[in-house]
This record gives C-alpha cells, sequence and structure tokens, in this order.
C-alpha cells in the first residue's frame, strides 16, 4: 500500500475519533439512543434507509464506546461527513420543525 493511501486512511481515523469525540460529548461512552436522537435533531429518522447500516451497529448494544464509535465512522464515512455537516439535512431542522408546526396550526385554526 502506498504512504499517501496510508495517510488517507490515518486522515478518516483520525476525523473519526475527532467526530466521536464530538458526538459523545468528550464523555467515553454514550447511549446508542442519544445518537440516534443526534441523527433525528438533524431531520433523520431511524427508520431512513441511508442510516440502515449505522443504526443496525448502533442499535447492538445500549451504550457505545467513544472507539466504538470511531470505528463505526471511517465503515460509514460519507454519511457521516454529511450528517455533520449538514450536508444532507435541513439546517436548524428544530427550527424548521416549530416553523411547520406553527404554519399548521395557524391554517388549522382559519379553516
Amino acid at each position: 500500500m502506498s504512504t499517501s493511501k496510508l495517510k488517507r486512511i490515518d486522515s478518516f481515523g483520525d476525523f473519526g475519533q475527532k467526530l466521536a469525540l464530538e458526538i459523545c460529548g468528550g464523555k467515553s461512552e454514550i447511549e446508542s439512543q442519544l445518537i440516534v436522537r443526534k441523527f433525528e435533531e438533524r431531520g433523520f429518522l431511524s427508520d431512513d434507509p441511508r442510516l440502515r447500516p449505522i443504526i443496525n451497529a448502533i442499535a447492538k448494544s445500549a451504550t457505545m464506546s467513544r472507539g466504538e464509535l470511531a470505528q463505526l465512522i471511517p465503515n460509514n464515512l460519507e454519511m457521516f461527513k454529511k450528517l455533520f455537516s449538514s450536508k444532507l439535512a435541513i439546517p436548524q431542522f428544530q427550527d424548521f420543525k416549530q416553523t411547520i408546526k406553527r404554519i399548521f396550526q395557524d391554517i388549522k385554526e382559519g379553516a
């Protein structure tokens, strides 16, 4: 394997370590449901087919260590990059969701 490929693999691992640290909030482990909640906060439901491999891996136990999460990230690198850089989701999804609810209520009350 070439040196450039090895450096690239190392950089994926570095990204995985940094993102796992951020997702875990600096702690050594995180509840699996909290990871799923973070996805939902970004506008993705747990039944989204794009997340199936990640959700399946997360669902194997009630908690996931930061190291386990860091190993999962490179295997699903593109999805994690898009999830946590808001490239697949609606920016400020929670605000968007509240706006939609307000519009719905306004229309419902006016009907």
